[in-house]
């Protein structure tokens, strides 16, 4: 039997228990595909492969965000295609010292490729139990392993090859039957791919051609369906490029405020609930490269020790460094942050922004009215999340003696007064131990997700 989520032994474990649970009690006819050795008290550091059937995938969503809400969690963002459903969850549990929990789960309509299926219904009819909880045989989920890295990427994957060969050998005319979407071709041609004598050297050229014997298969049955997926499927990629699901956060604080230190302590749980995809960046995209090389004067990045030890440029010079800083955040983020957000939902953390500029416009060796930057520092893209880090000004000073106490105010009483006027900033004193810190930190971004997955009407 399925454990009682009331007798989870740690923060993630009270999700994963809540999820099956939930399947078996409303009969979602589901299998996890792999990985599954070390459920249902763990996920063992991986995602969460479940295949489900078509007819299930709703009731099957629904019962995931209430398991996730079950167990004090937050959808971060799902990327929906006709393929798969990914979802990222993010929570805390107040039952456990540890607290924080994050975890990645695909969900599988069926099993797909460009929205055609592959697979017959009639594959949850072989699935087994791993304790109570139903997984796929190995030798069925070694294929379809195999199929998934085929069809995308065109290479034979040494870590699901063994189990779809052994498939192969002992249960092929079953094996064969689930697979019977594919066509005879492509069935003909993934034979060649998992017989052992297959020259290394011939392989891509054979993921070719079961790609396309496949495609032509699916177009020559049921054309006008099959163009109707693929044009679904492509739908499904501009859509979520237009509504990214994931996160852009940005943590501001004066130099010595605790800013890289509370980014790792976030770091662990973020982590996680991507699946290891969070990504953090420094001040800025970095698309365009630094000013200090494009005059020749080499590499410039790394930490910054005497922020303060340049004099400003004139008139000319600081249009042209804040007009180039903000384009390059615009870029930067069409081009290498939003594909991010997009694809997955995924997480973006900036240590810094643009907001930096209005508020300590000196490191940047710009000297220009604050009217001036704040308005073309708008145009930077917002982050669905700013988290501004302050102190006491003689504490923050004190670590870092990179600023004086004066120059260290000022910039607080700034980062203050952005932080009123703008709706995504949140204010958050770092007076406290780093595990509260973190904490408030982490519910902050919990709390901007329940704000945009439930918008006020």
């Amino acid at each position: 039997m399925i454990t009682h989520p009331s007798l989870a032994v740690d923060p993630e474990s009270a999700f994963l228990l809540r999820i099956f649970y939930l399947f078996k009690e409303h009969g979602i006819r589901y299998a996890v595909m792999r990985n599954y050795f070390s459920l249902p008290n763990s996920a063992g550091g991986s995602d969460l492969d479940i295949l489900c059937l078509d007819a299930d995938l709703v009731s099957a969503q629904n019962l995931l965000q209430r398991a996730a809400e079950d167990a004090e969690g937050v959808c971060i963002g799902t990327a929906e295609s006709p393929d798969v459903v990914k979802t990222h969850y993010l929570g805390r549990s107040a039952d456990f010292a540890s607290g924080w929990w994050g975890l990645k789960v695909d969900l599988f309509p069926g099993f797909r490729f460009c929205g055609l299926p592959l697979l017959t219904d009639d594959w949850h009819h072989t699935e087994v139990y791993h304790g109570a909880v139903r997984v796929l045989p190995d030798g069925l989920s070694g294929l379809l392993g195999v199929l998934k890295e085929v069809l995308n990427n065109e290479i034979l994957p040494e870590r699901y090859v063994g189990a779809a060969r052994a498939a192969h050998v002992r249960d092929w005319p079953r094996m064969r039957a689930l697979l019977t979407p594919m066509g005879e071709r492509a069935l003909q041609l993934l034979e060649q791919l998992l017989d052992a004598s297959c020259d290394t050297e011939v392989r891509p050229a054979l993921c070719r051609q079961l790609r396309r014997a496949f495609m032509v298969h699916a177009l020559t049955r049921r054309p006008f369906q099959t163009m109707d997926n693929l044009v679904r499927f492509q739908y499904s990629k501009v859509f979520r490029y237009v509504r990214p699901s994931g996160l852009m956060l940005a943590v501001l604080g004066v130099d010595g405020a605790g800013k890289s230190t509370v980014i790792e302590a976030i770091k662990p749980a973020l982590d996680d609930a991507t699946h290891h995809a969070l990504m953090i960046e420094h001040l800025r995209p970095a698309l365009l490269p630094p000013l200090g090389r494009l005059k020749g004067g080499g590499q410039t990045s790394g930490p910054v020790t005497d922020p303060h030890g340049q004099t400003p440029s004139g008139l000319v010079l600081s249009l042209f460094r804040l007009f180039y800083l903000t384009l390059d955040y615009i870029l930067g983020y069409w081009i290498l942050i939003r594909p991010q957000i997009s694809r997955l939902p995924n997480v973006v953390i900036f240590d810094r922004y643009a907001y930096d500029i209005a508020i300590d416009p000196r490191r940047f060796r710009i000297k220009l009215p604050q009217a001036v930057i704040r308005a073309l520092v708008r145009f930077a893209p917002r982050p669905d999340l700013v988290v501004c880090l302050h102190g006491s000004a003689e504490a923050i000073a004190q670590r870092k003696h990179e600023l004086s106490v004066d120059e260290t105010s000022r910039q607080i009483s700034a980062l203050l007064a952005f932080a009123a006027r703008t709706r995504t900033a949140v204010l958050i004193s770092t007076t406290q131990g780093i595990e509260e810190t973190r904490d408030l930190v982490l519910g902050a971004i919990v709390g901007a997700l329940k704000a945009r997955n439930h918008p006020r009407s």
